[in-house]
């Protein structure tokens, strides 16, 4: 989905997003007067820009969003492509968030169609490191996720153009072309 956070927030629809793009600086005030009196927090306006959590200019909090940190060090576009979802890192954010939650099931369904029961509830007992969600039964997290995105095409490296062979001359085989016309 694009415009898609990596914890499922539709950036597009994103009050701060939208200040941004449209230029706002005394909307970005508000903001920053709102989110201070609801977060505890002390942000300026000047801090309330952000132009996605993906983009060069995210919000001034995303350096300390552990989702954004997860999808990045597992090089995932969002949540919806782990085979963790839900974990326990994005729980609480998307107890207050539901729509986002319910955004990531969807992208989670559809990457893993194949995959029976994908998406658990939040107060399903789950095993440290390991996910029994498999038809192939239970793996570690690593390697099912490894065959998974083999199987989904997720994260795959750029297949880069070889470059041309240089033929390298044989002294050995000059040697014996020499010797052969002696």
């Amino acid at each position: 989905m694009k415009g898609t956070g990596f914890c499922g927030m539709n950036c597009h629809t994103c009050p701060i997003y939208q200040a941004t793009v449209e230029d706002k600086p005394e909307e970005r005030a508000k903001l920053a007067r709102e989110w201070n009196k609801t977060h505890q927090t002390t942000y300026k306006a000047s801090q309330m820009i952000c132009l996605g959590c993906k983009s060069n200019r995210p919000f001034a909090y995303s350096d300390e969003c552990e989702i954004r940190e997860c999808n990045i060090r597992r090089g995932l576009k969002n949540c919806g492509g782990c085979l963790e979802f839900p974990c326990k890192i994005g729980r609480e954010f998307w107890k207050t968030m539901p729509e986002e939650y319910e955004n990531l099931k969807k992208i989670h369904r559809l990457l893993f169609k194949d995959v029976a029961d994908s998406v658990s509830e939040f107060d399903e007992p789950e095993e440290e490191g390991i996910r029994s969600i498999s038809k192939r039964g239970a793996l570690p997290y690593e390697e099912h996720t490894q065959k998974n995105h083999q199987e989904h095409a997720i994260n795959k490296p750029v297949k880069k153009k070889a470059a041309p062979l240089v033929k390298k001359n044989n002294p050995s085989k000059k040697k014996n072309n020499a010797t052969q016309d002696d």
